[in-house]
């Protein structure tokens, strides 16, 4: 992952695409997605409630940050409240926005976490529900820091394991297949797994989960 500076316009943002914003008076520190219904190039962007009909208490003057997810990474940009009119329909005129961070997911990119799951080898039934935890993730892969052996390279495995993304929890089962081995201790072997994409809307929740720890730059704990 690296942070990289851009303009607003390499965003390539559309009208009526979904962002996330978190105002600064946030107590929860929890992103709310709104809809971008127009804009004047350098002066003003507008968002209005997406479908949703939720949408974050703002006032005039309030500064906020704008979250956009990406393919290829996350762009975060600081803005403030212009303008807020409920004529001819609810709108909110942001300030232009100039600082845009841009964090870039790289084919080799990972980001730290503490995941626990549940591994079992597919082609094997012997090994089943070996606990571990996921060390690192990326949108390809991960390492799995194990308790015992589930398999060798070149085999399928299972992974369950319980992903929170915006506050909002699912437990998924995805399926990889085991790339390297390394053991550290007796206890303790480390899987190098690739994922395989048969189940696309497990890797859109798997995807989430990566970009919101991301975004938030920390080690993501989940319990």
């Amino acid at each position: 992952m690296s942070d990289e500076k851009l303009q607003f316009d390499e965003l390539d943002v559309k009208i009526g695409q979904i962002v996330e914003a978190l105002p600064k008076s946030c107590v929860s520190k929890q992103f709310t997605d709104v809809i971008i219904i127009g804009g004047i190039p350098g002066e003003a962007l507008i968002i209005s409630a997406p479908p949703s009909g939720i949408f974050p208490k703002l006032v005039e003057g309030e500064t906020l940050v704008l979250r956009l997810k990406m393919a290829s990474g996350v762009a975060i940009m600081a803005t403030s409240v212009l303008f807020i009119s409920e004529e001819p329909m609810f709108m909110v005129y942001l300030d232009f926005p100039r600082d845009i961070t841009f964090k870039r997911i790289r084919n080799a990119a990972r980001v730290s976490v503490k995941l626990p799951v549940l591994v079992s080898n597919l082609e094997s039934a012997e090994f089943s529900c070996v606990a571990g935890k996921i060390t690192d993730i990326s949108t390809t892969g991960a390492s799995l820091s194990l308790t015992e052996y589930v398999g060798k390279e070149g085999e399928q495995i299972s992974m369950k394991g319980k992903f929170s993304v915006g506050g909002i929890q699912r437990i998924l089962s995805l399926r990889a297949v085991i790339r390297a081995t390394e053991k550290k201790a007796i206890d303790q072997i480390i899987y190098g797994i690739e994922f395989l994409a048969d189940n696309e809307n497990d890797l859109l929740v798997l995807f989430g989960f990566i970009f919101n720890a991301m975004a938030f730059g920390k080690v993501q704990n989940i319990r």
